[in-house]
Formats: structure tokens, C-alpha cells, sequence
């Protein structure tokens, strides 16, 4: 199913992916899916996207960024950049700096009300920065220069 999925973004002219939902050990409870389990995963993703020729971003999971999946790559290799949510708000945007390392995209979009992006912070870390109302209309946005 996802190999055809990607197939049908290339055929439709799409340079990459970003595929949602990498981080489903933690969101499905009762252990049902292990980290490893979705590390190979995210590889397997990585792997088939590059393979229908589309580049692919890691989306959130600023903890798995230096994970191994059953290649023995960790996924900051694998992938092509990564698209993160809130990690100024969580406190882990220092992982994401480690894809700017090896010459790749970090991107991050904080959502919460009050929240002010903190530039200085994301300059040292070469992350690109965006704020957004979290239904995403063309309302107030800011973003790191």
C-alpha cells in the first residue's frame, strides 16, 4: 500500500514526502509496537521513498534521530531532513541540530498561544523556526530569520 502511495506522489510530480505518524510506538499503548520495531519501520520508509525517487523528511520524534534501524543506520542518516512540532515547547530541539550536521533541513512550527520563538536558540542550532496558530489559517505567524 505505501509503496503505491509513493509511486502515485512521484507520478503526480512531488519531490518528497513527509510521512506522519513515525512515532507510533509511543501513540499506541500497551507496548503493542517497540521503538525498535518502529525504527525499522522508519527506515523501511526511508528506504522505499528513495527508492520510487522522492527525498523524505523525518516527522517529529527528535528522540529517534540517533536510533539504528535494522540496516544499521541511524535515521539522521536516512533521512533526507526532518519536519518537526514543537520541540521549543518540549524542550528537544537540540536533537534536531544533528541533520544541519550533515548539511540537511531542520524545520520546526511551534503552535502554542503566548509561546515567542526563541531565534537566538534555533540560529545556534541552524533549525528554521516558524510559529502558527494551530488551525493553521493564514492568521499571525512569525518565524526565525
Amino acid at each position: 500500500i505505501l509503496k503505491n502511495r509513493f509511486a502515485m506522489c512521484k507520478s503526480k510530480g512531488f519531490d518528497a514526502l513527509e510521512p506522519d505518524n513515525l512515532q507510533n510506538d509511543e501513540n499506541v499503548s500497551g507496548g503493542k509496537i517497540t521503538t525498535q520495531q518502529q525504527i525499522d519501520f522508519n527506515g523501511w520508509v526511508a528506504d522505499a521513498a528513495h527508492a520510487a525517487g522522492l527525498a523524505v523528511f523525518q516527522k517529529n520524534g527528535p528522540d529517534k534521530i540517533l536510533l539504528k534501524d535494522r540496516t544499521g543506520k541511524m535515521m539522521v542518516d536516512k533521512f533526507d531532513g526532518i519536519l518537526n512540532e514543537q520541540c521549543q515547547e518540549y524542550g528537544e530541539c537540540a536533537a534536531l541540530a544533528e541533520y544541519p550536521k550533515r548539511g540537511k533541513l531542520a524545520l520546526d512550527t511551534e503552535y502554542k498561544s503566548g509561546l515567542t520563538l526563541n531565534c537566538a536558540n534555533f540560529a545556534s542550532l541552524t533549525v528554521n523556526a516558524i510559529k502558527k496558530n494551530l488551525d493553521l489559517t493564514a492568521g499571525t505567524r512569525t518565524a526565525c530569520n
